[in-house]
């Protein structure tokens, strides 16, 4: 299952592909973010907006099993384009938003906060 940029305008950074590969022994959970990654797709602004330092981004909570999951991500409206930042439980990825916004550059952080919806 390939979880590059797939020319559909997504773009997936490095913290999101190093969570994904926690998940990559279990096509069933591979196939499930998949479905979570085609629904932020259809919907963008259907994940829950982050304010302050994190203004611009989102996070889409969801299940795997019984673990509660996020997928943190952009939704960059003029240019069509989702910028999918992290993927990892919801306490790893309270854990990572400083993370998050430490790995961000300055200038990336502004365009998704002046950009981002």
């Amino acid at each position: 299952m390939n979880f590059e940029s797939s020319g559909n305008n997504e773009q997936y950074t490095t913290l999101f592909k190093r969570g994904l590969k926690k998940y990559k022994k279990s096509r069933e959970y591979l196939i499930r973010i998949r479905y979570i990654i085609l629904d932020i797709r259809k919907n963008p602004l259907i994940g829950d907006p982050k304010v302050a330092d994190l203004k611009g981004i989102r996070a889409y909570e969801f299940f795997l099993d019984k673990t509660r999951m996020k997928v943190v991500y952009s939704f960059v409206p003029n240019e069509e384009t989702i910028y999918f930042i992290a993927l990892g439980s919801h306490s790893d990825i309270g854990d990572k938003y400083e993370t998050i916004k430490n790995s961000l550059s300055d200038a990336k952080k502004k365009f998704f906060a002046k950009n981002g919806k």
